[in-house]
């Protein structure tokens, strides 16, 4: 974690972009890159709009990257080496099902969904989805995925730096509640647990046929 935050800061948006063009090719953490992305946001070393165009552009890319691929190399190649990128038959399946059932949603919503998101591009260029609406719906679903795990990342570190500094100055006061908590928790547990093997006991002494 903290190699791929150091990636960030060295690299800064050019990083981002490239990660995002390689995401539908090669699977990488998109998710908790972006979300770090958003880290470096509140720590002031990124700014929001250049960062939501890096991921933007870069997802777009390589979504039309993948479409391509899947438009003009069809199903046979996916199927014979996309497990080479973590794209499974069942995958294809599901996706294929869902976006032939939702269109717009799936090509804007589902780089949500995991085992999905990197098969859809793959799947709108073998479904012969025209180049415009792939790429508007695309450019949408993208702006609405960075915004979304960069403001994430962002409002997480704003939210946690203050719990984490009122702990560490509250800490005598902290520590024992936590110790109490923890007590009483174990204790409730195992007084459940012993009510339940109490009864069972009897049922089994009452099974017991006498000799």
């Amino acid at each position: 974690m903290d190699a791929l935050i150091s990636s960030l800061m060295a690299y800064g948006y050019w990083g981002l972009f490239l990660l995002m063009v390689l995401d539908p090719i090669l699977p990488t953490p998109s998710e908790t890159i972006i979300t770090l992305a958003g880290t470096l946001i509140a720590a002031k070393k990124l700014d929001l709009i250049p960062a939501v165009t890096a991921v933007a552009a870069g997802s777009v890319i390589g979504s039309v990257i993948a479409y391509a691929i899947g438009r003009y190399l069809g199903r046979h190649v996916l199927l014979k080496y996309g497990r080479w990128v973590g794209i499974k038959p069942a995958h294809m399946v599901k996706g294929e099902r869902w976006l032939n059932r939702y269109k717009i949603l799936m090509l804007i919503f589902g780089r949500y969904i995991a085992g999905v998101r990197q098969v859809i591009p793959y799947l709108a260029g073998i479904g012969r989805i025209s180049w415009f609406d792939f790429t508007l719906y695309t450019v949408i679903g993208s702006i609405l995925w960075a915004v979304t795990f960069l403001v994430l990342g962002r409002t997480l570190t704003t939210l946690v730096h203050p719990v984490a500094a009122s702990i560490a100055r509250y800490w005598y006061i902290v520590a024992p509640v936590v110790i109490v908590g923890l007590g009483v928790f174990i204790w409730r547990r195992q007084r459940t647990r012993h009510a339940r093997q109490v009864p069972e006991d009897q049922r089994n002494t009452q099974n017991t046929p006498n000799a």
